[in-house]
């Protein structure tokens, strides 16, 4: 995990770091960039954001992305951000950061998108993040998962158990190998015509 003293030598980058307080919700550092892409006059202010409203889907993914970095995995997702209201879709790189309190936070980068997405295709994308059914598109016939949705990886989920071989603990999707068909639980197997499911 990088060391929160190590943050003044991002601040020169012109691309947008900032480091999220998963549990308080908060944004407790940002490079000038990211102000600019946060819409911020100043650290400060970004810290006083109320970030408190976001789904459940959301603090899933978090949960999910604090899991990977502590044991010590670099993730990639698309994100939707809301600078002062305004959606952005960006790719968000992250890994973990260990506070000066000794708790774990999230240092993040943004990378611009390589391909545009139109309005109704970026909603879509959002319907799935947010929606609390598992949606999962897995390919056939050796089941590796192509993309989970946050409700499909989320603990809970019955029909995917932690315990499975090369199951993915993040809304990456790329798991280092397919589940076979047969570890499968009954009730998560699909017709060999079907190309997805959900429950």
């Amino acid at each position: 995990m990088v060391d929160f003293s190590c943050l003044p030598f991002y601040e020169w980058l012109d691309v947008p770091i900032w480091v999220f307080d998963a549990e308080r919700l908060q944004a407790v550092w940002a490079n000038r960039a990211a102000l600019t892409f946060w819409q911020a006059d100043s650290v400060g202010e970004l810290q006083a954001r109320d970030f408190s409203d976001v789904s459940e889907g959301a603090r899933t993914r978090l949960a999910l992305t604090l899991q990977a970095h502590a044991r010590g995995e670099v993730t990639r997702d698309s994100w939707t951000l809301y600078p002062k209201g305004t959606p952005f879709t960006s790719v968000l790189l992250s890994r973990g950061i260990l506070m000066p309190d000794g708790r774990q936070a999230i240092l993040f980068t943004s990378e611009p998108l390589t391909t545009s997405l139109d309005a109704d295709a970026l909603r879509g994308v959002e319907a799935i993040t947010h929606t609390t059914v598992r949606v999962a598109l897995h390919a056939l016939p050796d089941g590796m998962a192509l993309m989970r949705n946050p409700a499909a990886v989320r603990p809970s989920a019955p029909s995917l158990p932690a315990s499975l071989p090369g199951h993915p603990t993040s809304t990456s999707c790329s798991p280092t190998r397919p589940w076979p068909l047969a570890s499968w639980p009954r009730c998560a197997r699909v017709r060999p015509s079907a190309r997805s499911w959900n429950s």
